[in-house]
């Protein structure tokens, strides 16, 4: 057998090989929950996918680039114990919305191409590159149930249903404090979580002050057309913008050629150029504003979750946060972004001042500071300290106050804060007062006499300074708390006084000898 014929017969096995074994769309897939090696050493892919076409690098450098690639959602699974998996990581949404068990030890990943796209379910002789449109969760008639229990449901080609299986709310925020008329602190359960965008879309999970009609103004545009991914899918710019990233905006540049495409637009060169949108970020930035002079916020622009609020400032809260993680400048439905955020900003005026503070010690000596550390919050006009008989105010700006007491006595505290509205106004009383002191006690006394006879009654005359209380001993195993007290031996002898002066900062001793004897 020459050469020739020995590769004719070789090139048969290996086609007979390939015609037994499962196409490319079997073995990339996850449909057994595991990573097949494929053993045609991908030949079999090329029958669908020509090598002039190329169709995966764009969409591959432009996952790349998506908040989808990135490992900070997966991290919150890892790191943090978040309970998200089905929404942060492939196994999870695969396990929760396709609901095909992965395993109780799994190893999370990223969002991948095949964590949204299901292509190779198909069979391999019908299987073509159109079959990439085919989404998990996307078919028709399909729709999501919100945590208020709206459904969202666009139209039967809604494409986007996928998406809003993670891109909502987790939370019913309808009344985020659910009628509370007490203080109350807020918590992960009364702000909107993070990506509620079909929330926003459908105009819901922010609070309305004026119980007005709620205003969806992208809802009915994408009730037509292939709802979020009208815009987020489009053309694409590069592996920056659009298609596979879904990112119509960054911190140095929009990309607003898909809003124009989808047939409401036609010349918007950028979001700040509708007026609208630069409204709703003025709102914002005074709400941000307001909220960082009460220091409810802290350095990464998150609640600080150690204040209590009152009811409609969570609901302010609330409103403010549910246009942050919304993500899109209120693009996503700016009606509904400047009704409730302009409603949060007016309830400035209306919301009740808090006012609190602790000293760092109320024992002090003449001229020595006192720190006063307050926490006050509401539409603040003005601060005013009492100190008995001393007043003063101060401007609210957070910062520790330092008063340096000048005369000795016990001093009452308080702080009260007006807001704009005169009738607006609440004190705050520190519980303990502030005794101030010349200087540590001197115990000093004077006896009537100190040689007398038994039964004679003697007066003891305290001359001590700066002390609070004392603490006599008269050297017979009689005692006295008393100022000045008086005392009979009823034997002779001769006994040593001792008088303890003392005041909260320390203590004095002194002692004198009295002599009794016998009657004669």
């Amino acid at each position: 057998m020459n050469n020739k014929s020995l590769l004719l017969i070789l090139s048969f096995l290996i086609l007979a090989i390939m015609l037994s074994l499962p196409g490319c769309d079997e073995l990339v897939t996850e449909t057994v929950n595991t990573t097949v090696t494929d053993s045609t050493l991908a030949i079999g892919c090329f029958n669908c996918h020509k090598s002039n076409e190329n169709v995966f690098l764009r969409p591959k450098g432009q996952w790349e680039n998506s908040k989808h690639a990135s490992a900070i959602a997966l991290d919150t699974i890892l790191t943090d114990g978040c309970d998200g998996a089905k929404c942060h990581t492939h196994e999870g949404y695969i396990e929760e919305f396709d609901s095909v068990f992965i395993s109780n030890n799994v190893q999370y990943s990223v969002i991948g191409c095949f964590t949204c796209h299901d292509p190779h379910s198909h069979e391999y002789d019908t299987w073509d590159d159109n079959l990439l449109s085919i989404l998990r969760g996307g078919s028709e008639e399909e729709y999501v149930s919100l945590a208020n229990d709206s459904l969202y449901f666009m139209n039967a080609n809604d494409k986007s249903i996928m998406c809003v299986n993670c891109h909502r709310d987790v939370n019913n925020l309808t009344d985020p404090v659910n009628g509370a008329t007490e203080d109350l602190t807020i918590t992960s359960d009364n702000i909107p979580h993070f990506s509620p965008q079909a929330d926003v879309i459908l105009g819901f999970n922010g609070f309305s002050f004026k119980s007005s009609s709620k205003i969806a103004t992208h809802r009915e545009a994408l009730s037509s057309t292939n709802a979020c991914l009208t815009c987020h899918y489009g053309t694409g710019k590069g592996y920056q913008f659009g298609e596979h990233t879904f990112r119509l905006a960054d911190e140095t540049e929009e990309y607003v050629k898909n809003c124009n495409l989808g047939g409401c637009h036609t010349d918007l060169t950028d979001f700040s150029s509708i007026e609208i949108i630069s409204n709703i970020k003025i709102m914002s930035d005074s709400l941000e504003y307001i909220f960082s002079n009460m220091n409810l916020l802290d350095e990464n622009n998150n609640y600080r979750t150690d204040t209590t609020f009152s009811p409609n400032l969570v609901r302010m809260f609330s409103n403010y946060f549910l246009y942050q993680r919304d993500g899109s400048m209120g693009v996503h439905n700016p009606g509904y972004f400047e009704q409730i955020l302009s409603e949060s900003v007016e309830q400035w005026d209306s919301l009740p001042v808090h006012v609190s503070f602790n000293a760092d010690t109320t024992l002090v000596l003449i001229t020595d500071t006192v720190t006063f550390s307050y926490s006050a919050n509401g539409n603040i006009d003005s601060l005013v300290w009492n100190f008995t008989d001393t007043t003063y105010s101060v401007q609210n700006d957070g910062s520790d106050q330092k008063l340096l007491f000048d005369t000795a006595g016990i001093y009452e505290v308080s702080l009260t804060a007006f807001g704009k509205n005169p009738t607006n106004f609440e004190s705050f009383i520190l519980n303990d007062s502030i005794y101030v002191y010349n200087a540590t006690p001197v115990a000093s006394f004077t006896p009537t006499v100190t040689d007398t006879f038994v039964d004679s009654t003697i007066t003891f005359t305290n001359n001590s300074t700066d002390a609070d209380s004392y603490e006599w001993d008269f050297g017979d195993s009689t005692t006295s708390i008393e100022t000045d007290p008086t005392h009979a031996y009823t034997t002779d002898g001769i006994f040593t006084v001792i008088l303890i002066a003392i005041n909260p900062l320390g203590s004095d001793t002194t002692t004198i000898d009295i002599t009794i004897n016998p009657n004669p």
